[in-house]
């Protein structure tokens, strides 16, 4: 009986500090969710989950709830999965990004891990298990080192384990020991450079045209079978009147204001120009 009685009130305890992990995490999570475009699809005792968007991708936010016990470390654990569709991600694009520590590092030196070397032996290469079987895999970490600053910082600053891309997604995996908003949003804004480093829009031909009724020098970077204007950052089309556009400063060439506040600089090539000027109401 009086064994009975202990576990019961043993079960009651974990279940309150598991409904006090799960007010905690559905607090930060409200917050986040009024900061984005994101929408609650289901919520129970372990596990919160939301679909919504980043960077114009679908994405998908899950944050469970795990308590630790007999740890004098926080007693909850919140592991969290993010996820960003890929829709024109090549299909040979594999990767796979672990840290190279602990039980990582031992499958590599007996060999059960793969290892490849994409940055030139550098710290990135030191650090991380790489799994990248193929070119278009390698290709945006070899040669973009902004890609590779923002991989590093998800595992530096937000706690993931790991980052795969497979099948057109990007995912990315982590406990995290202390959920908040700032946490939870900046691992978030993360992934949209990274998405958008394996995930562009085919396009067949390149030209530049002056757009109608400009008030002054501008000029839209058209791409596909349809001439269509572009941006030529993330490659979606512009539409009619759109309200959302700057232009270059130095060239003139117009950009999706949220694009060039990702990028930093004109995407143009040979361009250096980083200013930008806002164009209201321009027909294209």
């Amino acid at each position: 009986m009086i064994l009975a009685a202990l576990a019961g009130l043993f079960a009651l305890i974990l279940l309150a500090t598991a409904s006090q992990g799960r007010a905690n995490r559905e607090a930060i999570l409200r917050r986040v969710r009024e900061r984005g475009e994101w929408r609650e699809v289901s919520n129970t005792l372990f596990a919160q989950r939301f679909e919504g968007e980043l960077g114009g991708r679908r994405a998908r936010l899950e944050v469970r709830v795990r308590l630790r016990l007999f740890s004098l470390q926080p007693m909850f654990l919140y592991p969290l999965t993010a996820e960003v569709d890929l829709p024109h991600a090549p299909e040979r694009v594999r990767l796979r990004i672990r840290r190279e520590e602990g039980l990582n590092a031992l499958a590599k030196w007996v060999g059960a891990a793969r290892d490849d070397v994409v940055a030139g032996g550098t710290s990135f290469d030191r650090r991380f298990l790489i799994d990248a079987p193929s070119e278009e895999a390698r290709e945006p970490l070899s040669e973009d080192a902004d890609v590779r600053e923002a991989i590093s910082a998800l595992f530096r600053r937000w706690e993931v384990d790991e980052l795969e891309i497979a099948e057109g997604v990007l995912r990315v995996k982590g406990d995290v020991v202390r959920l908040g908003v700032n946490q939870v949003q900046g691992l978030l804004g993360r992934l949209p450079q990274i998405a958008h480093a394996y995930d562009r829009a085919p396009t067949i031909a390149v030209t530049i045209r002056e757009p109608e009724a400009a008030p002054g020098p501008r000029f839209v970077w058209t791409g596909g079978r349809d001439d269509a204007a572009r941006c030529p950052y993330c490659r979606d089309g512009f539409g009619e009147d759109q309200p959302h556009l700057v232009a270059c400063a130095a060239c003139g060439t117009l950009i999706h204001e949220e694009c060039h506040e990702e990028h930093g600089e004109c995407p143009i090539l040979g361009c250096e120009g980083v200013g930008v000027d806002h164009v209201d109401g321009i027909r294209l």
